[in-house]
């Protein structure tokens, strides 16, 4: 025996020629490698490559049959074979054909077809090793080419095929002992996968050592993942603790444990379970561990939410109606008409303590619920002073089932009633009647205080009257005044217009018409030029705000680019701000035209850009930003100037107003350019606002809407 197993470890170790050399040797090499080994379909692929470069194949695999149709690759060489959809669906195709004969064994060579490729010659070689009843089938097929092929090959292959299914069967065979060694635990095993129940099994530490599948589907936990914890990790965090206690205190009592719980949450709605727990012991009464069910009543948890909101709404319903109908009495009986309400029947339903009252009928209302309205009217009929009258309206109302609204009668005591009848239709169905009743014996009364609120009224209508002339009057004199303002203003800029002209144009014929001028009266003649022309600037700029708040200011509308405008503006101010070394420094997004006045906008524009270059400091820079957001343009301006105080910001856009600060430092100016900049801006549907701090950048935003 020993020296047969040195020749098979001789024969394993001898190389194999892939010219067909010595077959019997990869005989032998299967042999040694599978027989004995504790797990042959380790060492399969290792014995297909042998058997592959020996025979001169390209691809060698051994396949089990569990059925007819069913192939399961055991092992491949090499192992990317056995993932090939083409080559395993042409092998299965073939086994077909001959599996049925195939039972005693028997060898079959077939031409493969490789899709996308012209013929090569590339063959299968099937080998099926002999089987009894009751055992798995084995196929081993070799991939090559057919034309090297012969005889000393397909026995070479039906030897190996033969060892590796013997061995295969024979790793099967002591698995199937094993099993059934295990064979009570197998048995409880499948019995608990076909059970309705989630099933777990634990050891004594309370350790799971079993679930079957339907624990899984329930819990939502893999049984890998289950293997090893504690059941009760399944449990919802709030059920946990509860469920706990109530197990402890069966188990102490020695009974079988019995609780309903949620499941830990895995998305969804909860799931509700039934949990029973029984104590598993050893023959010696030695506790080996617990057994755990699971049972789904989430359809019942659901069922008793649903009756019991339904419960819980009826309730409701029922305590909502009582209410209802509890504060409609409150009301009935709180009315100051006299109520009655019947119904289909002619029975009283409803009566109040003012109608009792008014009829004399005694001061408890409830010793008439539930009688014949009829026997009512029989007492109260005296009441009146004509009782057939009354019984004889009173039926008509009732037959006609028409509302009655305003009835009067009067009483036998001198007092007047006035009634009003209402049927009662539900679905239309008359489902019973309403009585009012008021007692009119006061109504002069009524009437007297009524007259009194009226005169009073008309007089407060004449004051108001007389109050309105005074207003309509005293606007008519404002109005006056203002169009007096204007035509002051007119006349005072006309008038001021040509001698301010006059000033300014003999100015300069003074400096070209007298020779050898001295600086000093060129210094002269500068200071009368340059006031005159300020002046000349305030009066045009006073004449425009009045035509501004007249309304007489037309705009002449057109769709102006304002990155367009922008550009301009800034290059007319560049010179001016280059002489001070001031940057104007611009960004201007595109974006729609507006509709506005050009030459208006220019001066928004215009005022803005000039007072930043005149307040900024030497040497700074001065930032204009214009951006299109939805329906508005907005254009801001930044300086580098002193500021404006806080305190004054909200009075820089007033007449004449000018901050404190730029005065002192005898910054130039009317203090009136804001107020044109507000102006136009509103004259054109949009908004200016001013942002700034004593000794800091002011920044002024304008804000045009795209369509006025």
């Amino acid at each position: 025996m020993a020296g047969s197993r040195a020749r098979s470890r001789q024969a394993a170790d001898l190389p194999c020629r892939a010219d067909g050399g010595d077959f019997a040797q990869v005989a032998e090499f299967a042999a040694s490698r599978m027989l004995g080994s504790e797990s042959p379909a380790a060492v399969l692929p290792g014995v297909l490559q042998r058997l592959a470069v020996c025979v001169g194949a390209r691809a060698a695999l051994m396949i089990e049959i569990p059925a007819p149709d069913r192939l399961r690759v055991v092992a491949a060489y090499p192992q990317q074979a056995a993932a090939d959809p083409v080559l395993l669906t042409q092998v299965s195709a073939l086994d077909r054909e001959d599996h049925d004969s195939t039972a005693g064994g028997g060898s079959r060579l077939a031409e493969l077809t490789v899709p996308g490729r012209a013929a090569q010659g590339i063959s299968a070689l099937l080998t099926y090793p002999e089987r009894a009843a009751g055992q798995p089938s084995y196929l081993l097929a070799l991939i090559g080419d057919a034309r090297t092929w012969g005889p000393e090959r397909t026995s070479a292959m039906q030897a190996v095929a033969a060892i590796v299914a013997a061995a295969l069967r024979e790793a099967a065979s002591a698995t199937e002992l094993a099993e059934l060694r295990e064979l009570g635990e197998t048995r409880f095993r499948q019995l608990a996968q076909f059970a309705p129940v989630g099933i777990a099994q634990t050891d004594a530490a309370g350790r799971i050592v079993f679930v079957n599948d339907r624990w899984s589907e329930l819990t939502g936990r893999a049984r890998h993942d289950a293997i090893g914890s504690s059941w009760t990790l399944v449990v919802h965090p709030g059920d946990l603790r509860r469920l706990e206690r109530d197990r402890a205190a069966a188990f102490e009592r020695g009974r079988e444990f019995r609780a309903d719980c949620r499941l830990r949450p895995s998305g969804g709605h909860d799931t509700w379970v039934q949990v029973s727990v029984s104590a598993l012991e050893a023959p010696d009464g030695t506790h080996t561990g617990d057994l755990a069910a699971l049972t789904n009543i989430s359809a019942r948890k659901r069922d008793e939410e649903q009756r019991a909101a339904l419960l819980a709404a009826e309730r409701q319903a029922r305590q909502g109606l009582a209410d209802q109908t509890q504060r409609l009495k409150n009301l009935i009986d709180a009315a100051i008409p006299g109520v009655l309400v019947t119904d289909e029947r002619g029975m009283i339903a409803e009566l109040n303590k003012s109608f009792c009252t008014m009829f004399g009928t005694g001061d408890d209302p409830g010793m008439f619920t539930g009688t014949p309205v009829a026997g009512l009217v029989r007492q109260i009929k005296n009441v009146f002073a004509d009782p057939a009258e009354f019984v004889r309206r009173t039926g008509e109302a009732l037959a006609r089932q028409l509302p009655v609204s305003g009835e009067q009668m009067r009483c036998a005591d001198g007092r007047t009633f006035e009634c009003d009848y209402w049927p009662v239709f539900v679905d239309d169905s008359h489902r019973g009647d309403l009585w009012l009743a008021w007692d009119m014996s006061d109504r002069a009364e009524f009437e007297r205080q009524r007259e009194r609120t009226i005169e009073a009224e008309l007089a407060a209508r004449e004051l108001a009257e007389i109050a309105r002339q005074q207003l309509a009057d005293q606007n008519l004199r404002l109005e006056k005044a203002a169009d007096e303002k204007s035509q002051y203003l007119a006349a005072v800029s006309h008038e001021l217009g040509t001698p301010i002209a006059s000033i300014v144009s003999f100015a300069e014929l003074l400096r070209q018409d007298i020779p050898g001028m001295t600086s000093d009266v060129e210094d002269y003649l500068n200071v009368i030029q340059r006031n005159a022309e300020r002046l000349g600037h305030m009066v045009g700029e006073l004449s425009l705000l009045d035509r501004i708040e007249a309304g007489v200011l037309p705009l002449e509308l057109s769709a102006v680019s304002l990155p367009g405008l922008i550009a301009e503006e800034v290059a007319s101010a560049g010179p001016v701000a280059a002489k001070r070394g001031i940057a104007i420094e611009v960004s201007a997004a595109d974006g729609p035209p507006v509709q506005g006045d050009r030459h208006r906008l220019r001066q928004v524009l215009d005022n803005l850009i000039g007072n930043a270059v005149k307040f900024s400091a030497d040497g700074s820079q001065v930032r204009v930003d214009a951006s299109f957001d939805r329906a508005w343009w907005h254009i801001s301006v930044r300086d580098c100037g002193i500021g404006v105080p806080p305190e004054e910001i909200s009075r820089i856009f007033d007449r004449f107003s000018r901050a404190t600060n730029a005065r002192i430092a005898g910054v130039p100016g009317t203090g009136l350019g804001l107020s044109i900049v507000k102006a136009i801006s509103e004259l054109h549907g949009g908004s200016v606002e001013a942002s700034s701090a004593a000794g800091g950048p002011t920044t002024f935003l304008v804000s045009l809407p795209l369509q006025r």
